[in-house]
């Protein structure tokens, strides 16, 4: 959303207001006192950005977001000059034209322009903030506004109609096969039941990973095998002792009294403890190791085969968790798709309608939900309208992927967000990626762990493309990833979000393989990608 971006960039101006290249710039050349008004007013403007996110959809707030975003522009666009002007000044000291450029006369007309350019942005900036007083925002840390007002995922329960699930009979033949398997057969089987096996599911939102989990929990011969199955959905909060109280709920299919956590690993080990279960811990987000290791502690009270099976669209998560290799959910096949669709009685129009859902499960069967008993305009309609654009009121695809977007933190809301200037079915390379993320200022490094502004890209990278933003990955002759691609659907998902018109030009030529790409941010920059 538009202010991901710029929450983003005001961080990186109040950086550079903070700089000391600027200080020694501003002290020199009379305009300190500007510096710091200014300072002060986006500090007010940040503290309220988080507050007008969750209340953009009234176009009075989002048309104050786009005001806001050119004028933070503006700035950064203001203190790049300065920036170059210090490093001018550092390194061509000796240099007689730029000894010229900085004598007394230049320096005198080079701090009034600046001192009249910050003004006018200062004084733009105080416009929108006193308009903003008719919103009544409150003021917030952003990220503990994220963490409070992140939606939250329907829980999920275990029922299936398994006759209206297509296209999923050798994920659940090789997931099931995984979790039938005997414990006792080889010393990797007996050191996976010491450490209780996890299977996990992973794939993106909308792909049909508790579907198939649900498939194979009411499956019979997972009846036969497990004394006790149970069923929890966890999503956004890991919280111990709530998912100790469902698996308790789901154990005994009666409401848990307020008790301490002493007393409930008590009951749990009572009602759990010495049972062959099978455990479904549906769409966790957790990526703390340690958390997971404590609630791992707690279940391993089972009888020897208990397993557990885990949903997540974080590779991350699967990673730490999982004892076995993650089966890792793909589309359906341009058949099966055809059929799910078919299954709800369209025409052949529907077929073009198809292609628009990437695969996706979610999409296919929300869309001919939709579409169902319409007259041929409606499907017309949507077979030239984004998915995205589709209201929430009748379809539920954005706001499902929607959740992966709200648990990244602003830097990596803007790199996806950037990503919508890329045409869609785009080859992304991963090298030009984190040079623009960086070039935009998207990139803040651990400053505790030292890491550098290409260290930092690369995790942003990688965070990406385990939490799947990213797709169908290649690598280079040594097997780095080189590059990869975002899903159509991701593709809308992320300009959506942006908040802003992105323009491209497509200047394929005959002679070269990769396409040119002029991007035209609000701000009024142009980018020559390759």
């Amino acid at each position: 959303m538009a202010e991901a971006i710029v929450f983003g960039i005001a961080q990186e101006v109040l950086k550079n207001l903070g700089s000391k290249a600027l200080a020694e710039i501003a002290s020199a050349w009379g305009f300190k006192d500007q510096i710091k008004k200014l300072t002060d007013t986006i500090n007010t403007i940040k503290g309220k950005l988080s507050d007008a996110e969750e209340r953009q959809a009234d176009d009075d707030v989002r048309g104050w977001l786009d005001r806001l975003t050119t004028v933070v522009y503006a700035a950064d666009d203001l203190f790049d000059e300065f920036a170059t002007i210090a490093a001018r000044k550092q390194l061509m000291g000796g240099n007689k034209k730029v000894q010229t450029f900085f004598s007394r006369n230049n320096q005198i007309a080079f701090a009034f322009r600046v001192s009249r350019k910050i003004k006018k942005i200062r004084e733009k900036l105080d416009d929108i903030v006193s308009d903003g007083t008719r919103f009544n925002f409150v003021p917030c840390s952003h990220e503990k506004r994220r963490v409070m007002t992140r939606p939250m995922r329907d829980q999920t329960y275990s029922f299936v109609h398994a006759e209206e699930v297509i296209g999923r009979d050798d994920d659940k033949k090789f997931v099931l096969d995984m979790l039938l398997a005997s414990s006792s057969t080889d010393g990797e089987h007996a050191q996976r039941d010491k450490m209780l096996p996890v299977i996990s599911i992973v794939g993106m939102g909308g792909m049909g990973k508790t579907t198939l989990a649900k498939l194979i929990f009411n499956d019979l011969q997972v009846e036969e095998c497990f004394e006790m199955r149970l069923w929890v959905c966890v999503s956004d909060l890991f919280d111990i002792k709530e998912i100790t109280e469902k698996i308790l709920k789901s154990a005994t299919n009666a409401k848990i009294t307020k008790l301490e956590m002493e007393q409930l690993q008590g009951q749990l080990r009572k009602e759990v403890g010495d049972k062959k279960y099978l455990l479904v811990l549906d769409d966790v987000r957790n990526e703390i190791r340690e958390k997971w290791l404590e609630l791992r502690d707690l279940l391993k009270i089972g009888r020897k085969g208990s397993k557990i099976m885990v949903t997540t669209r974080s590779r991350n998560v699967a990673e730490i968790m999982g004892t076995f290799p993650p089966h890792e959910l793909q589309g359906l096949s341009e058949e099966k798709s055809w059929e799910l669709f078919k299954n709800r009685q369209l025409v052949e129009v529907g077929k073009e309608i198809v292609k628009k859902c990437g695969k996706l499960p979610l999409a296919i069967r929300t869309i001919g939900s939709l579409l169902y008993g319409k007259e041929e305009r409606k499907w017309l309609s949507i077979k030239d309208t984004s998915l995205a654009k589709i209201p929430e009121s009748q379809s539920d695809i954005m706001s499902i992927l929607m959740l992966s977007y709200h648990h990244l933190w602003s830097p990596l809301k803007n790199c996806f967000a950037y990503c919508s200037l890329f045409p869609k079915d785009t080859k992304l390379k991963k090298e030009l990626l984190k040079e623009l993320w960086m070039a935009e200022g998207f990139i803040i490094p651990v400053i505790n762990e030292n890491q550098s502004l290409d260290e930092a890209a690369e995790d942003y990278f990688q965070t990406l493309l385990q939490r799947g933003f990213f797709q169908d990955i290649t690598k280079d002759e040594w097997g780095d990833i080189a590059g990869c691609k975002m899903h159509d659907l991701m593709h809308d998902l992320a300009q959506e979000v942006a908040g802003v018109k992105y323009k491209f030009a497509n200047l394929m030529t005959k002679s070269s393989t990769c396409p040119l790409l002029i991007v035209c941010p609000r701000r009024g920059k142009f980018q020559l990608a390759c």
